[in-house]
């Protein structure tokens, strides 16, 4: 990292690290999100990292997909859902675990807290 100038001892600008991109404008962890939050000047994009089932690392904050994604709507994958423990705790869902990659690109993003994140990016 690049020295940053500073006034008395405290930095001249404050660091911007957009934690899963804009998640406030954007569905997290979606290209449409680290790319706003790139055009907006962060710093940093900081992900989180899940594994699919043959090994490939995506950027996602939950392992368990209904809430972020449309994959109840796809009846291929009805019967691959099931209950997990999750950090002790038992979570039914479908699992970022048990699809492919191939499989993972076929599902569309949709935003996990509507009630409380913008909705301007609906219809993108």
């Amino acid at each position: 990292m690049s020295a940053r100038k500073s006034v008395n001892g405290l930095p001249a600008k404050a660091l911007v690290i957009a934690h899963r991109g804009a998640s406030a404008l954007r569905p997290e962890h979606t290209l449409a999100a680290y790319a706003k939050a790139i055009a907006d000047g962060a710093d940093y994009i900081e992900p989180d990292l899940v594994m699919t089932g043959d090994g490939v690392l995506v950027a996602r904050h939950e392992v368990e997909l209904s809430g972020s994604t449309d994959v109840a709507e796809h009846p291929g994958f009805a019967a691959r859902r099931r209950v997990k423990e999750v950090d002790g705790v038992s979570v039914s869902g479908w699992f970022c675990d048990d699809f492919s990659f191939a499989e993972l690109r076929r599902l569309r993003c949709r935003e996990p807290m509507p009630d409380l994140r913008s909705r301007a990016h609906d219809g993108l």
